[in-house]
């Protein structure tokens, strides 16, 4: 799995730039109407 391209963003060490990306693709998957965007956000992250 490509977590980064799962994510959007570039390979990199920052977490506070990879929980951003991860808070923003969650709002765009939403559980309830995207399970499996809902998971693969969660095991990307």
């Amino acid at each position: 799995m490509e977590c980064w391209g799962i994510l959007g963003i570039s390979k990199t060490n920052n977490k506070s730039k990879i929980k951003i990306a991860y808070i923003e693709k969650l709002k765009q998957n939403h559980p309830e109407e995207n399970p499996e965007g809902f998971k693969r956000v969660r095991k990307a992250y």
